[in-house]
């Protein structure tokens, strides 16, 4: 039977997200760092990068199957460990101890990311109310496919209501009574 499983996959333990020690750019307390050990091998290294305290050393969390019965466990102790450092600190030792880590980026960040800018998979798209905003593509590109793949904006509200109603036989008419009766529009209703 599937179940939920949080950020927690098959393929690894521990496997999670952990909040660290930093404030984001907004104020808030929201920064996370996402870790994934894969092997027996990584699983050594992150308990030696973490100084091998009592509860690591532990020989049942020495296979992924006694890593995968204690998760819980791990995950109390990751957590509070990383609840002190910085992104950047966690990083810094992990990685360098040869642990799968890397910090969580806010999906506000994703167009500051070369790779991406690199393969062109944000698009500048112009909008009469909210300006000009990168939108996201697809993760491809074809050879023979479009150059761009947003033609224009989303439609504003009602923008379309005549063509539409039209197109379903509503008369010139009847389209201004609906909107006189507040049925449609362009703007919210109670503005």
């Amino acid at each position: 039977m599937l179940q939920r499983a949080g950020n927690r996959g098959p393929t690894a333990a521990p496997q999670n997200l952990y909040q660290t020690a930093d404030i984001d750019e907004f104020g808030r307390d929201d920064c996370w760092v996402a870790m994934a050990v894969a092997t027996d091998e990584q699983w050594v290294e992150l308990r030696t990068a973490l100084g091998s305290p009592d509860w690591a050393m532990d020989p049942e969390l020495s296979t992924m199957a006694g890593r995968r019965e204690q998760h819980d466990l791990i995950d109390k102790h990751l957590a509070a460990w990383c609840r002190t450092r910085s992104g950047d600190d966690i990083v810094g030792c992990l990685w360098g101890a040869g642990v799968p880590v890397a910090k969580v980026m806010q999906p506000h960040r994703q167009t500051q990311l070369p790779q991406l800018a690199h393969r062109r998979f944000f698009e500048n798209v112009d909008h009469p109310v909210n300006g000009r905003a990168p939108h996201s593509t697809l993760p491809v590109r074809f050879s023979r496919g479009p150059a761009r793949f947003h033609a224009r904006h989303a439609p504003l509200l009602g923008e379309h209501n005549r063509e539409l109603l039209s197109e379903l036989g509503l008369t010139h008419a009847e389209i201004d009574e609906l909107e006189a009766l507040g049925v449609i529009g362009r703007t919210p209703a109670g503005r």
